[in-house]
């Protein structure tokens, strides 16, 4: 059975992508696994479990990959693509044949230099700039469906119970 380590080093080469790729660079969270190449990033959940956020099995895994890109394509519906496969039949491989062993947000990737932080460190970042993504944001929250479930992910004892988790 592959592990999730022998996944990551397989995609540290460009033959693993359904891509011309030359050049990828590897970013990690603590929950993922972030693999960038020209044209697209692919972001695959580490197999964790942190109580409040458990990516323990590869089915689990591919629905919150499933998730992020629902969740996601309402902001950036032409950023998000789609949730691919990483399988393994002679080699591990982007879409390729064989079982899923994996599972990859694909996305569109921006350039350098429309980062946020970097907009932010070349003091590129204005009012209007400001009012305009927030304006995006209360339109966003505003639409937004709630309920009495989704209301006490925000309630006291909620972010009380995730940061003794964290913490």
């Amino acid at each position: 059975m592959t592990d999730q380590r022998q996944v990551i080093e397989a995609l540290r080469k460009p033959e693993a992508y359904d891509e011309k790729v030359e050049h990828i660079e590897l970013k990690q969270t603590h929950i993922s696994y972030v693999f960038l190449t020209k044209n697209f990033v692919y972001k695959i959940k580490k197999a964790v479990n942190f109580g409040f956020l458990d990516f323990s099995t590869l089915e689990k895994r591919r629905s919150f990959c499933e998730k992020e890109l629902d969740l996601n394509k309402r902001l950036c519906g032409d950023m998000y693509l789609e949730v691919v496969p990483i399988t393994e039949l002679d080699v591990i491989k982007i879409g390729g044949n064989g079982a899923p062993i994996e599972y990859a947000v694909k996305m569109k990737r921006i350039p350098e230099k429309n980062i946020m932080t970097r907009l932010l460190e070349e003091g590129k970042v204005d009012q209007k700039l400001v009012d305009r993504m927030a304006k995006i944001i209360a339109e966003f929250h505003k639409k937004a469906d709630t309920c009495k479930r989704i209301k006490e992910f925000g309630s006291l004892p909620m972010i009380e119970t995730n940061w003794r988790e964290n913490f």
